[in-house]
């Protein structure tokens, strides 16, 4: 009885180390954020999560590196999501994603959620096998 009680508790706290682990992985918030499928073997480049413990305010930065099989199943989801084509939108005019992207790039972007109080824009960079995602909390 008393090892299946230690085996029990060893097994509860590795599910709520795996949860939580779960709950602010990369891959995850991006997902929350664009509302896209991600898949999950994808890599995070970059993940900077900043806010004000006071108000709230602050901004999420992502960057995940996706496998060319992955980068075709992301841009499937996005063409059926509205996002525009990068050539012939003004990306430029979102200032964030100005240093994600090269002139000759192609990919598809699209502002999730434009608010006074919120700002999410996602960019999916075909070129460089990226997806960008940025959200600003006000």
């Amino acid at each position: 009885m008393k090892w299946f009680l230690i085996l029990v508790s060893v097994g509860l706290l590795g599910f709520c180390f795996w949860m939580y682990l779960q709950i602010d992985h990369p891959v995850s918030v991006g997902e929350k954020l664009t509302g896209l499928d991600i898949p999950r073997r994808t890599k995070a480049i970059h993940f900077k999560r900043e806010s004000n413990d006071f108000n709230g305010d602050g901004y999420v930065l992502i960057v995940l590196s996706l496998d060319n099989k992955d980068v075709g199943y992301v841009e499937r989801q996005c063409v059926d999501n509205g996002y525009m084509d990068f050539k012939k939108s003004k990306l430029e005019d979102e200032p964030m994603m100005a240093k994600f992207y090269d002139r000759g790039d192609a990919g598809l972007w699209k502002v999730i959620e434009k608010t006074s109080e919120t700002y999410t824009i996602a960019f999916l960079n075909k070129s460089k096998n990226r997806l960008i995602v940025y959200s600003l909390n006000q």
